[in-house]
């Protein structure tokens, strides 16, 4: 039976209001292969969607909320339609993304080879391995952290967290939050499968309640906190015999990412690698001659293609790096195969561990190898992952391309729309003459209101009165006297039973005026603008079709709550909403019904 399928026009001006009731029962996650959306022919699966948005959530900081979700899928719909547009003006036949997609090609069939090879030296899951996996398939996890590019850093915060400071007040900190939100470093209900393994391993351990040390993921470091689990009690003899299959592969593929570096390892001891002393004095030397860094940049950041290009220059790519033996066949790693990929290497790691580095390239290199051999390059997964990421790349080509040389000078009227709506209009300071009585419970603190108000108790008599006049800070009380009535007794619940009255007797507060902000308005939205028209005209003309059914269906197995379509767009899916409105034409878009 086909899924109903909601055509979403893609210019996105605002949010609709619709929120199911929770179903009766638990919802399972949809399967990774099923299609969330095609785009021009392109597919988006569950698994790739899953993936990309994990990775987003811990790059950016960002909660999983479904807004964040819709964001991050209108993200991927726009990255599809940009890079089409990038094919129309033969960005393809650039040597920059050919180069990209040859590196691309060799990275997938390299972790494929891996992946094929290490598993097949896997034990197979026990009974009890798999029983346990199935009890925690039903499982989901709310859970928070802390991110980090620096070990040191997050060492720091887990010594202030073991000293007893708040881990929200720290979120609030480390994440850099406007004001106090309470939802800093939620990275939503989770499921295992769908974390980087290191954080899935550890979140596995943690109690309610409980943080961890920091912990290494591909992105950086981690300071965890699990703050529930939810279980679905109903376990069922016929549903793990019927879902046994897919608890082996996903425990085998678990294993597999855990024990590759291992398998790696050991594959690069049997090459009996052999350096060539002066080249690599030569390399390391050259490195050091063009990359001269005035900070230190973050782990994860790789070369500029002009500090490619400065490397290339200082050694001929037919200088041979190191031989080795492959299959019994000598072979040599030259300069130009280390060059190949430079744009793929941690930047700190070429600069100050030059032949840890080129070790590195050796391996990618080696195990591509080892993979075409096979014919791996025709793997379905690899071909999949290769479309995905060439996607991307010509996408942000195109994003690129517009911000250079095709920038949009703003009207006034759009400055003054962005200053409004774009998050410019920024507190920058705030003073108040305040006063708290502690109450505890929120029908104490609600009859204490009523008799100040009714003048039968003089407040500074109250033997818990506490008066304040002056700046406010990025506490919660603050937060709440920066938007209190004046001269009115309110009660204030910061958590259970423990509630205050507070009242307001004056305030100010000072906003950012539009003139202070113009010129860097100015020029982001001449940086922004030439992309929101693009797609202004780019999606009338698009095959577009989401599958919304599915969509909501991902979040109802993951037990977040609705409205799973929110009715208005908030923080930054706000300001990419005042955006694309700005770049809309003057007649309005219509709907377009698929054949």
């Amino acid at each position: 039976m086909p899924r109903v399928r909601q055509l979403v026009v893609g210019i996105a001006l605002g949010w609709m209001g619709i929120a199911a009731p929770l179903p009766a029962q638990p919802v399972e996650p949809p399967a990774d292969t099923l299609v969330l959306a095609r785009v021009n022919g392109h597919e988006l699966t569950v698994g790739r969607f899953n993936k990309s948005y994990v990775e987003y959530l811990i790059r950016s900081g960002r909660n999983d909320t479904p807004a964040n979700r819709w964001r991050h899928l209108d993200w991927i719909l726009d990255t599809y339609l940009l890079a089409d547009e990038a094919r129309r003006r033969a960005f393809e036949a650039r040597p920059e993304f050919q180069a990209f997609v040859d590196r691309q090609i060799r990275l997938a069939v390299g972790a494929r080879y891996v992946e094929k090879h290490f598993s097949d030296s896997l034990p197979a899951p026990t009974e009890i391995e798999l029983r346990e996996a199935y009890r925690r398939s039903k499982e989901t996890v709310a859970l928070r952290h802390l991110f980090f590019r620096n070990p040191q850093q997050a060492q720091e915060a887990y010594e202030r967290l073991q000293r007893g400071e708040d881990f929200v007040q720290l979120a609030n900190e480390i994440f850099h939050t406007e004001a106090f939100d309470s939802l800093a470093g939620f990275l939503g209900y989770v499921r295992y499968r769908d974390l980087d393994d290191a954080v899935a391993e550890t979140a596995e351990t943690l109690q309610v309640g409980q943080f961890s040390p920091p912990v290494r993921s591909a992105y950086g470091w981690h300071i965890l906190r699990v703050e529930e689990r939810l279980f679905n009690p109903i376990l069922t003899e016929s549903e793990f015999q019927y879902r046994r299959r897919g608890l082996e592969k996903h425990l085998r593929l678990r294993q597999l990412r855990l024990g590759a570096d291992r398998f790696i390892r050991q594959l690069m001891e049997s090459l009996q690698v052999q350096v060539n002393e002066k080249a690599a004095r030569l390399l390391v030397d050259a490195v050091q001659q063009a990359l001269k860094p005035s900070v230190m940049p973050p782990p994860e950041v790789t070369l500029a293609p002009e500090e490619v290009s400065a490397v290339e220059e200082q050694l001929t790519p037919e200088t041979v790096l190191l031989t080795y033996t492959l299959n019994g066949v000598p072979r040599t790693f030259t300069a130009g195969d280390y060059y190949r990929w430079l744009p793929v290497l941690p930047y700190r790691e070429v600069r100050y561990r030059t032949m840890a580095s080129v070790g590195r390239a050796l391996r990618n290199e080696v195990l591509a190898e080892l993979g075409f051999a096979e014919g791996l390059d025709q793997d379905p997964r690899v071909l999949e992952t290769v479309r995905f990421m060439a996607n991307a790349y010509l996408g942000d080509l195109m994003r690129r391309h517009l911000e250079a040389y095709e920038r949009t000078e703003p009207t006034e009227a759009q400055l003054h729309e962005a200053f409004e709506h774009l998050g410019y209009r920024r507190l920058k300071t705030a003073e108040a003459t305040y006063w708290t009585i502690y109450a505890g419970s929120a029908a104490r603190a609600r009859q204490l209101r009523d008799d100040i108000a009714a003048g039968r108790i003089h407040p500074p008599a109250d033997a818990t009165y506490l008066a304040h006049q002056g700046p406010l800070g990025r506490d919660v009380l603050s937060a709440y006297v920066r938007k209190a009535l004046l001269h009115q007794p309110m009660v204030l619940c910061v958590q259970i039973d423990s509630c205050y009255v507070l009242y307001v007797h004056d305030r100010k507060l000072v906003y950012t005026e539009l003139e202070e902000v113009a010129d860097t308005l100015r020029a982001q939205l001449s940086r922004l603008l030439p992309e929101m028209q693009l797609l202004a005209s780019l999606y009338p003309k698009a095959q577009l079709e989401v599958d919304t059914t599915l969509f909501v269906q991902m979040m109802q197995a993951l037990k977040m709550p609705g409205p799973w379509i929110p009715s208005i767009a908030t923080g930054q899916a706000r300001r990419e909403t005042v955006l694309r409105q700005m770049a809309l034409p003057q007649e309005p878009l219509r709907r377009r019904e698929l054949p």
